[in-house]
């Protein structure tokens, strides 16, 4: 791929390493690592036009769990402690959130049982099951199908997850790429004087997702979510060691346009120490560029209901290259206490060779991860995903 070669020469300091799109089910394996504090997590997501959609994202080896991490320091110190509890199997965990008209709809934050993930053997379709879902490879693209109970939303779920009495949320989508571009394994942290390495694969930059999500809501009336041809991606993020060893907070954002798509990232370390922030730009028929954005002042921070900040604008330009791409955050979706994501509408600049794309008003997904910085154990049993409930089903 001499698309490739030349984005690694521009930027030795991300690792960049091929990854056939058409072959990408062979990067998604899950049995690449299973060193102490290893982790990764499958994120799929969804946004219509409305601000309507998800995000789904699973855990193998729950980075963002405080008793993993905890696990993981103490085994690391010399404590008598189980082994296996720092490795990924120990902690596996499902994040969903579901979106209408931008406002968090129905939410699904649960601790599964480690042994109901499974993985097909090497020579069948890539595929991993858990409890009550499944993602698996559906013709060039995937399948997500899943049935889980909701947890609480709001304060109530910062201060204390917990099951939503008799609330449910199904889901059936599938994702499609709209068009092949060469891709790539890229580093999307430093990697630590220890060793540890943090790798990212935008498996699915710019898709097409379809499906049917329902969900019951707090007075039990079902409430369904149609999805056709809404904006849609799927990454991949894996690692040899704890995630975020002095990350304090990791933002990412994507808009997608027909025919185009842009992923933004953001990473502040320390305390409010900013990295030069990166855009990844994906187009029909053009070869993927990353751009290093112009160093921009501190985001100003705005207070959702119960005083989590976030920002109100993030923005990745550079003037150098043509290329400028904001998102506006009028109001946060949803929290959890290591993840909040928001619906933002972007306006989007990017100048190429043989095109110009300038949009106005465009939806957006903005995130921001978060690892929990505080080790007490009443902060452990809180921000935790919440147990799945007992005599729930495994679907090979």
């Amino acid at each position: 791929m001499p698309e490739i070669t030349e984005l690694a020469e521009q930027h030795p300091e991300l690792r960049l390493r091929p990854a056939d799109t058409r072959a990408i089910h062979v990067h998604n394996r899950a049995a690449w690592t299973e060193e102490l504090g290893a982790y990764e997590w499958w994120e799929l997501s969804a946004l219509d036009a409305n601000g309507s959609g998800l995000v789904c994202s699973i855990h193998f080896g729950d980075a963002f769990s405080p008793a993993y991490r905890r696990s993981v320091r103490q085994i690391r110190a010399g404590r008598f402690i189980d082994a296996a509890l720092g490795r990924k199997t120990a902690a596996v965990s499902l994040r969903v959130a579901v979106l209408a008209l931008g406002r968090l709809a129905a939410r699904s934050d649960l601790a599964l049982d480690p042994r109901s993930f499974v993985e097909p053997d090497a020579d069948a379709p890539w595929s991993i099951a858990f409890e009550g879902g499944r993602l698996a490879g559906h013709g060039e693209g995937w399948r997500l199908a899943l049935d889980a109970p909701c947890t609480t939303t709001g304060w109530r779920h910062v201060l204390q997850p917990r099951l939503a009495a008799g609330r449910r949320l199904s889901v059936q989508l599938t994702l499609a790429p709209r068009f092949h571009t060469p891709c790539y394994l890229r580093q999307f942290l430093p990697d630590s004087p220890a060793g540890a390495l943090h790798d990212w694969l935008p498996a699915c930059p710019c898709g097409s997702a379809s499906g049917t999500i329902v969900w019951s809501d707090a007075a039990g009336q079902r409430r369904t979510l149609i999805l056709d041809d809404a904006d849609g991606g799927m990454d991949h993020f894996r690692g040899s060691g704890p995630i975020g060893e002095g990350l304090r907070r990791f933002f990412t954002a994507r808009v997608c346009w027909p025919g185009g798509a842009a992923i933004g990232e953001l990473i502040i370390i320390r305390k409010y120490i900013q990295l030069a922030p990166s855009l990844m730009i994906f187009a029909q028929g053009e070869p993927p560029r990353i751009i290093r954005g112009d160093r921009t002042p501190r985001a100003e921070f705005q207070r959702s209901a119960w005083l989590l900040g976030y920002p109100m604008t993030l923005t990745w330009a550079s003037e150098r290259d043509g290329v400028a791409v904001t998102h506006a955050i009028s109001r946060l979706a949803d929290a959890s206490p290591c993840r909040i994501a928001a619906v933002s509408r972007a306006s989007v600049r990017v100048e190429s060779a043989s095109r110009e794309v300038r949009l106005d008003d465009q939806p957006g997904l903005v995130q921001m991860f978060q690892p929990p910085r505080i080790d007490a154990f009443p902060w452990q049993r809180w921000c935790r995903p919440v147990p799945a409930p007992p005599g729930s089903t495994r679907r090979e």
